[in-house]
């Protein structure tokens, strides 16, 4: 799934999210998490979901939908991604 910035710059969104998760949970660069793999397996609780949160709006640009704020919700990358691909900054629909 393509993202475009608010700079008009187009990210591959599956790509950016993993590398944040990664690095909100403090995992070393080789661990490769699946897309619908469940997070809370790696630690990912409320604390580090808002480190997430903070990290994907500062790296792409964009303000995270907040109703989507829920651990439960997002406890998977392809979740992150969707719930992204909410906002006006998607293009596609494949993850």
């Amino acid at each position: 799934m393509t993202f475009l910035k608010q700079d008009g710059q187009p990210v591959n969104l599956e790509a950016v999210v993993r590398d944040c998760v990664g690095e909100a949970l403090r995992l070393p660069p080789e661990t490769f998490i699946e897309a619908d793999e469940n997070l809370a397996a790696y630690g990912f609780d409320s604390l580090s979901c808002m480190e997430l949160v903070i990290m994907l709006e500062k790296r792409l640009s964009c303000r995270f939908p907040y109703e989507h704020l829920v651990v439960e919700d997002i406890d998977t990358v392809a979740k992150i991604c969707r719930a992204l691909a909410t906002d006006a900054g998607a293009e596609g629909a494949e993850t």
